[in-house]
This record gives C-alpha cells, structure tokens and sequence, in this order.
C-alpha cells in the first residue's frame, strides 16, 4: 500500500528527471525504475520493485488522464 508521501515522492522523481528519462532506451528505462525503487525503499523503509515503481507511476498518469477526460 503506497502512502500520500511515497506517492509525492515517486511523482518528484519521476517530474524531476522527465527529460532525462525520455533519452533513455531499453534496458535504461528498467534501470531508472529500478533506482526510482531503491530510493524510495531507502527512504521508506519500503520493499518495492522497479516494476512495481514503474506501474504505480503509469496507474496515476492513467488515473489523472481519466479524471481529465470526464471533466
């Protein structure tokens, strides 16, 4: 279960190296997920998955382009 806190972290993460992220290729974007993952875990005290990092990301992307469509 991913508190308010994490969730503001990821997004900072991920807001924060954007253009960065968008250079990568292949294994690269693995790679940042799992880095993304082991700060979080590191901070948190967490234990989670770079692809569990990459698809609660994609969830609230998704989410919020939903909540875009409807209102």
């Amino acid at each position: 279960m991913w508190t308010d806190e994490q969730l503001q972290f990821l997004i900072n993460e991920r807001r924060a190296n954007n253009e960065y992220y968008h250079d990568l290729v292949g294994g690269g974007k693995r790679m940042f997920w799992k880095d993304v993952a082991s700060r979080i875990n590191l901070r948190f005290g967490t234990k989670f998955s770079g692809q569990q990092t990459k698809e609660k990301f994609q969830g609230l992307v998704r989410d919020c382009n939903v909540n875009k469509t409807f209102v």
